[in-house]
Protein backbone atom coordinates (compact mmCIF):
# COMPACT_ATOMS: atom_id res chain seq x y z
CA UNK A 1 0.00 0.00 0.00
CA UNK A 2 1.15 3.54 -0.74
CA UNK A 3 0.13 6.43 1.49
CA UNK A 4 -0.08 10.07 0.41
CA UNK A 5 2.70 11.74 2.40
CA UNK A 6 3.10 15.51 2.59
CA UNK A 7 6.09 15.34 0.24
CA UNK A 8 4.12 13.29 -2.25
CA UNK A 9 1.15 15.65 -1.94
CA UNK A 10 3.35 18.55 -3.06
CA UNK A 11 4.64 16.57 -6.05
CA UNK A 12 1.12 15.65 -7.16
CA UNK A 13 -0.19 19.23 -7.10
CA UNK A 14 1.33 19.74 -10.54
CA UNK A 15 -0.74 18.11 -13.33
CA UNK A 16 0.88 15.29 -15.30
CA UNK A 17 -0.53 16.68 -18.57
CA UNK A 18 -2.22 19.72 -20.07
CA UNK A 19 -5.28 21.19 -18.33
CA UNK A 20 -8.33 21.93 -20.50
CA UNK A 21 -11.48 23.85 -19.63
CA UNK A 22 -13.35 21.91 -22.31
CA UNK A 23 -12.67 18.41 -23.58
CA UNK A 24 -10.47 18.45 -26.70
CA UNK A 25 -10.88 15.92 -29.57
CA UNK A 26 -9.84 12.46 -28.37
CA UNK A 27 -8.75 9.45 -30.40
CA UNK A 28 -7.21 6.20 -29.22
CA UNK A 29 -7.31 4.06 -26.08
CA UNK A 30 -8.78 6.09 -23.22
CA UNK A 31 -8.76 5.73 -19.44
CA UNK A 32 -10.90 8.17 -17.45
CA UNK A 33 -10.37 8.71 -13.74
CA UNK A 34 -12.99 10.45 -11.64
CA UNK A 35 -16.77 10.71 -11.68
CA UNK A 36 -17.18 14.10 -13.35
CA UNK A 37 -14.53 13.36 -15.98
CA UNK A 38 -16.20 10.05 -16.79
CA UNK A 39 -19.69 11.59 -16.94
CA UNK A 40 -18.50 14.37 -19.25
CA UNK A 41 -16.90 11.86 -21.62
CA UNK A 42 -19.98 9.65 -21.69
CA UNK A 43 -22.23 12.66 -22.30
CA UNK A 44 -20.23 13.36 -25.47
CA UNK A 45 -20.54 9.71 -26.57
CA UNK A 46 -16.87 9.08 -25.82
CA UNK A 47 -16.75 5.63 -24.21
CA UNK A 48 -13.49 5.08 -22.31
CA UNK A 49 -11.81 1.70 -22.47
CA UNK A 50 -11.64 1.93 -18.67
CA UNK A 51 -13.59 4.27 -16.39
CA UNK A 52 -12.50 4.60 -12.76
CA UNK A 53 -14.87 6.27 -10.28
CA UNK A 54 -16.20 6.15 -6.71
CA UNK A 55 -19.65 7.72 -7.33
CA UNK A 56 -18.67 10.79 -5.29
CA UNK A 57 -17.20 14.18 -6.09
CA UNK A 58 -15.47 16.54 -3.68
CA UNK A 59 -15.39 13.64 -1.22
CA UNK A 60 -19.05 13.42 -0.20
CA UNK A 61 -21.32 14.68 -3.03
CA UNK A 62 -23.03 11.72 -4.68
CA UNK A 63 -22.70 11.27 -8.44
CA UNK A 64 -24.97 9.11 -10.58
CA UNK A 65 -23.44 7.35 -13.58
CA UNK A 66 -26.29 5.62 -15.37
CA UNK A 67 -24.25 4.34 -18.31
CA UNK A 68 -24.38 0.57 -18.85
CA UNK A 69 -20.84 -0.81 -18.83
CA UNK A 70 -19.97 -4.19 -20.29
CA UNK A 71 -18.36 -5.16 -17.02
CA UNK A 72 -17.87 -3.49 -13.64
CA UNK A 73 -15.05 -4.49 -11.29
CA UNK A 74 -15.13 -3.40 -7.65
CA UNK A 75 -12.16 -2.67 -5.41
CA UNK A 76 -11.42 -1.05 -2.06
CA UNK A 77 -9.02 1.88 -1.98
CA UNK A 78 -8.99 4.03 1.18
CA UNK A 79 -8.76 7.85 0.78
CA UNK A 80 -5.21 9.12 0.47
CA UNK A 81 -3.91 5.68 -0.48
CA UNK A 82 -3.14 3.33 -3.33
CA UNK A 83 -4.14 -0.10 -2.06
CA UNK A 84 -2.47 -3.32 -3.14
CA UNK A 85 -5.86 -4.45 -4.46
CA UNK A 86 -6.12 -1.36 -6.68
CA UNK A 87 -2.58 -1.82 -7.97
CA UNK A 88 -3.17 -5.46 -8.88
CA UNK A 89 -6.54 -4.86 -10.55
CA UNK A 90 -5.24 -1.97 -12.65
CA UNK A 91 -2.19 -4.03 -13.60
CA UNK A 92 -4.49 -6.87 -14.67
CA UNK A 93 -6.79 -4.58 -16.70
CA UNK A 94 -3.81 -2.99 -18.43
CA UNK A 95 -3.05 -6.35 -20.06
CA UNK A 96 -6.57 -6.71 -21.50
CA UNK A 97 -7.92 -5.10 -24.65
CA UNK A 98 -11.17 -4.17 -22.93
CA UNK A 99 -13.70 -1.59 -24.01
CA UNK A 100 -16.46 0.02 -21.95
CA UNK A 101 -15.22 -1.47 -18.65
CA UNK A 102 -15.53 0.23 -15.25
CA UNK A 103 -13.59 0.06 -12.00
CA UNK A 104 -15.86 1.08 -9.13
CA UNK A 105 -13.91 2.18 -6.08
CA UNK A 106 -15.06 1.79 -2.51
CA UNK A 107 -13.13 4.68 -1.00
CA UNK A 108 -11.40 7.15 -3.29
CA UNK A 109 -9.91 7.02 -6.78
CA UNK A 110 -7.89 10.26 -6.76
CA UNK A 111 -4.44 8.64 -6.67
CA UNK A 112 -5.14 5.85 -9.14
CA UNK A 113 -3.71 7.91 -11.99
CA UNK A 114 -0.33 6.72 -10.69
CA UNK A 115 -0.81 2.96 -11.28
CA UNK A 116 -2.65 3.66 -14.55
CA UNK A 117 0.41 5.46 -15.91
CA UNK A 118 2.65 2.80 -14.41
CA UNK A 119 0.93 -0.19 -16.02
CA UNK A 120 -1.01 0.90 -19.08
CA UNK A 121 0.85 0.88 -22.42
CA UNK A 122 2.44 3.93 -23.96
CA UNK A 123 0.15 6.10 -26.11
CA UNK A 124 -2.84 5.41 -23.83
CA UNK A 125 -4.76 8.66 -23.25
CA UNK A 126 -5.56 9.36 -19.59
CA UNK A 127 -8.01 11.99 -18.39
CA UNK A 128 -8.64 13.09 -14.81
CA UNK A 129 -10.03 16.17 -13.08
CA UNK A 130 -7.94 19.01 -11.72
CA UNK A 131 -10.01 20.63 -8.92
CA UNK A 132 -11.45 24.04 -9.90
CA UNK A 133 -9.32 24.13 -13.07
CA UNK A 134 -10.63 21.61 -15.60
CA UNK A 135 -9.64 18.24 -16.97
CA UNK A 136 -6.07 17.00 -17.36
CA UNK A 137 -5.24 15.12 -20.56
CA UNK A 138 -2.03 13.18 -20.93
CA UNK A 139 -0.65 10.53 -23.24
CA UNK A 140 1.43 7.89 -21.49
CA UNK A 141 5.05 7.80 -22.63
CA UNK A 142 8.39 6.58 -21.36
CA UNK A 143 9.20 9.83 -19.56
CA UNK A 144 5.91 9.75 -17.63
CA UNK A 145 6.49 6.15 -16.63
CA UNK A 146 9.95 7.07 -15.33
CA UNK A 147 8.47 9.97 -13.38
CA UNK A 148 5.85 7.69 -11.83
CA UNK A 149 8.53 5.21 -10.75
CA UNK A 150 10.36 8.07 -9.04
CA UNK A 151 7.16 9.23 -7.34
CA UNK A 152 6.40 5.74 -6.07
CA UNK A 153 9.84 5.68 -4.49
CA UNK A 154 8.95 8.65 -2.28
CA UNK A 155 7.52 6.32 0.34
CA UNK A 156 6.58 2.67 0.37
CA UNK A 157 4.13 1.96 3.17
CA UNK A 158 2.76 -1.28 4.52
CA UNK A 159 -0.81 -0.99 5.82
CA UNK A 160 -2.01 -2.91 8.83
CA UNK A 161 -5.79 -3.48 8.80
CA UNK A 162 -6.33 -0.02 7.32
CA UNK A 163 -5.75 1.76 10.65
CA UNK A 164 -1.99 1.88 11.06
CA UNK A 165 0.72 1.90 8.43
CA UNK A 166 4.48 1.58 8.69
CA UNK A 167 6.79 2.58 5.86
CA UNK A 168 10.33 3.43 4.91
CA UNK A 169 11.11 6.75 3.23
CA UNK A 170 14.09 7.02 0.88
CA UNK A 171 17.40 8.19 2.30
CA UNK A 172 18.07 11.92 2.36
CA UNK A 173 21.18 13.68 1.09
CA UNK A 174 23.05 12.35 4.15
CA UNK A 175 22.01 8.77 3.25
CA UNK A 176 19.80 8.56 6.32
CA UNK A 177 16.44 6.87 5.82
CA UNK A 178 13.37 7.59 7.94
CA UNK A 179 10.44 5.58 9.22
CA UNK A 180 6.90 6.79 8.48
CA UNK A 181 4.13 5.82 10.89
CA UNK A 182 0.59 6.59 9.72
CA UNK A 183 -2.70 6.49 11.62
CA UNK A 184 -5.92 6.32 9.58
CA UNK A 185 -9.61 6.70 10.37
CA UNK A 186 -12.20 7.17 7.61
CA UNK A 187 -10.82 10.00 5.43
CA UNK A 188 -8.53 11.40 8.13
CA UNK A 189 -4.84 10.59 8.11
CA UNK A 190 -2.03 11.49 10.48
CA UNK A 191 1.57 10.63 9.74
CA UNK A 192 4.70 10.92 11.87
CA UNK A 193 8.23 10.74 10.46
CA UNK A 194 10.77 9.19 12.83
CA UNK A 195 14.46 9.84 12.33
CA UNK A 196 16.98 7.06 13.14
CA UNK A 197 18.05 8.54 16.47
CA UNK A 198 14.46 8.33 17.68
CA UNK A 199 13.67 4.90 16.30
CA UNK A 200 15.29 3.03 19.20
CA UNK A 201 13.30 5.08 21.71
CA UNK A 202 9.99 4.59 19.92
CA UNK A 203 10.36 1.04 18.63
CA UNK A 204 8.60 -0.42 21.68
CA UNK A 205 5.66 1.96 21.24
CA UNK A 206 5.37 1.15 17.51
CA UNK A 207 5.45 -2.57 18.26
CA UNK A 208 2.64 -2.15 20.79
CA UNK A 209 0.56 -0.13 18.30
CA UNK A 210 0.93 -2.86 15.68
CA UNK A 211 0.14 -5.62 18.20
CA UNK A 212 -2.99 -3.86 19.50
CA UNK A 213 -4.20 -3.06 15.99
CA UNK A 214 -3.83 -6.63 14.76
CA UNK A 215 -5.50 -7.98 17.87
CA UNK A 216 -8.67 -5.90 17.37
Amino acid sequence: MYILTERLREILKKPFGKVYKELPPINGKVVSIGDITTKNLLSKNIIPNLSIFDLKTKRDISVDISHKFKKVFEIKNPPGCISDEAMEKIKYLSTKNNENVALKVDGEEDLLTIPVIKYFPEDTIVLYGQPDEGVVLLKINKDLKTKIDEIRDVGTVFGIDGRVSIGVLPADENRIASILVGFHKDDRHLSVVIKPKKIALLSVIITKIITITIAR
